[in-house]
C-alpha cells in the first residue's frame, strides 16, 4: 500500500473528537463501578427468612462455590508439563510463571491490545494523543476501544464499542499503538465502531476461538464479521511463542486472511525481547502485506519502561516490496494513577513512495497519554495481571 498524503484536520474536528472520546469513556467508567458496587453487595438468600441454615447445607453450599470457581478459573500463566513436588520442579515452574508475567506486565504497561481480548472482564482504554511527522506535519492521535463481557452469558457473550482503525481490528494487527507501527507509516482513516463478541472456545490462551459481528456510525453502513483463534505454545521456561489466525469479511476489501505471530523471551533481569510478524492476504491485495518488529522491552523502575523497536512493512507483488524501514525509542510510565500512562516515543522512517526513488528520512515524534478504566487488570477473573 502506497503512502499517500492525508489532510490536516480542523481545530474544530479536533476538539469534538477528543469530546467524544472522554465522554464516552467516562460513560463507561460509571457504569462498570456501578455494576461493581451492584455485584458487591450481599445477595439476598430467600430461605434466611423462613429458616436457618445447616451447618451441613452450609459446607455444601461452599463445596459448590469452590467448584464452579474452580472450573471457571482460567490461568494465563498455567502449564499443563510443570507439575511436580521436589525443588527442581518448583524451581522449574516458579521460572516459567516468571517469564509469562514478565510479558503480561509489559503489555499492560505499554498498552498491548493482546491483553485487553484476552481478559474476560469489562475494560477499556482511551488514548489522547499527537503525532507529528515531517511529511505530514501534526496529527491527532484519538483512539478508544471498550469490551463489555456478560458474566451471565458464562463470559462468552460480549460487546465492543471503538474508535480505532478498521483494518487494525479485522486483521488482528495493530500496526498502531505504543508496542507498533506508527498511524503515520500506514495512513488510514480511524472511525467508530460497535459490534457483538461470540467466545465458545476460552482456553486462556491456550486454544482460544471467537467471532465478531460489527458495523460502523458512520454513512453507509459498511457491516464486518470476523473469526479469530488463537494459541500459544512454551518453548521453554523463558520462551513463549503465540499465534493468532483471522478470516473477515468486509463489504469494501471481500474476504480476507492475516496471521500473526509473537515469539517472546524474558531475561532474568526482568527485561523481555519480543519479536512479531504479521500478514494479510485479501481479495484487494496485489499479493500478502507483511509487516516485522523487533522489541526488547527494559524496566527502569515499578512504573517506568522503555522499549526500543527496528521494524518494516511492504507489500509482495507490488512495486514496492519495502515500503517502510523504522527505529524508534518508547518512553512509557505511570503518571498520577496506575490507570493513566505518559508517552513519548521520538522515532525514524525511511519511506520510498515510487519505485526507483530514494527513500526519504523523515523524523517522527509521538506524544499522548493514555487512561484505563473497568476492570483492566482482570481483578475479578482467576488470572489477573501482575502488578508492579
Amino acid at each position: 500500500m502506497l503512502a499517500r498524503p492525508r489532510p490536516h484536520p480542523s481545530r474544530g474536528g479536533l476538539k469534538l473528537k477528543l469530546v467524544c472520546t472522554i465522554l464516552c469513556a467516562s460513560v463507561l467508567a460509571a457504569s462498570s463501578v456501578a455494576s461493581q458496587e451492584t455485584s458487591s453487595e450481599p445477595a439476598q438468600n430467600p430461605r434466611a427468612a423462613d429458616e436457618t441454615p445447616t451447618e451441613d447445607d452450609a459446607s455444601t453450599d461452599e463445596a459448590t462455590e469452590e467448584t464452579e470457581a474452580a472450573e471457571e478459573e482460567v490461568d494465563p500463566c498455567a502449564s499443563e508439563y510443570l507439575e511436580g513436588r521436589s525443588w527442581l520442579d518448583w524451581l522449574n515452574l516458579r521460572l516459567h510463571r516468571t517469564a509469562c508475567e514478565t510479558a503480561l506486565w509489559f503489555d499492560h504497561l505499554f498498552g498491548d491490545y493482546r491483553l485487553d481480548e484476552e481478559l474476560e472482564a469489562t475494560h477499556g482504554r482511551a488514548l489522547v494523543g499527537v503525532i507529528w511527522d515531517e511529511q505530514y506535519g501534526f496529527e491527532e492521535d484519538l483512539r478508544f476501544r471498550a469490551r463489555l463481557h456478560f458474566p451471565n452469558m458464562e463470559r462468552r457473550l460480549n460487546a465492543f464499542i471503538g474508535r480505532d482503525d478498521r483494518e487494525d481490528v479485522l486483521e488482528d494487527a495493530q500496526r498502531r499503538g505504543a508496542t507498533s507501527l506508527p498511524s503515520m507509516f500506514d495512513p488510514t482513516d480511524d472511525e467508530w465502531l460497535v459490534g457483538l463478541g461470540y467466545r465458545p472456545i476460552s482456553g486462556g490462551g491456550n486454544g482460544d476461538l471467537d467471532f465478531d459481528l460489527g458495523m460502523n456510525f458512520d454513512f453507509p453502513i459498511e457491516p464486518f464479521v470476523r473469526a479469530r483463534y488463537k494459541h500459544r505454545t512454551f518453548l521453554s521456561d523463558t520462551d513463549l511463542v503465540r499465534f493468532r489466525h483471522a478470516l473477515f469479511w468486509e463489504r469494501e476489501d471481500g474476504w480476507g486472511l492475516s496471521t500473526r505471530i509473537d515469539y517472546e523471551h524474558a531475561f532474568m533481569n526482568g527485561s523481555m525481547m519480543r519479536w512479531r510478524g504479521a500478514g494479510k492476504t485479501s481479495d484487494i491485495t496485489l499479493g500478502g502485506e507483511w509487516f516485522t518488529e523487533l522489541s526488547y522491552y527494559h524496566r527502569l523502575g515499578r512504573r517506568r519502561a522503555l522499549a526500543h523497536q527496528v521494524g518494516a512493512n511492504g507489500e509482495t507483488d507490488a512495486p514496492i516490496l519495502v515500503e517502510n524501514y523504522f527505529v524508534r525509542v518508547i518512553y512509557r510510565q505511570q503518571v498520577f494513577r496506575e490507570w493513566l500512562f505518559l508517552e513519548i516515543g521520538p522515532g525514524m522512517a525511511w519511506r520510498r513512495d515510487e519505485p526507483g526513488e530514494p527513500r526519504d528520512s523523515v523524523p517522527i515524534l509521538r506524544f499522548g497519554f493514555e487512561m484505563l478504566f473497568g476492570d483492566y487488570r482482570g481483578e475479578g477473573t482467576a488470572a489477573p495481571v501482575p502488578r508492579p
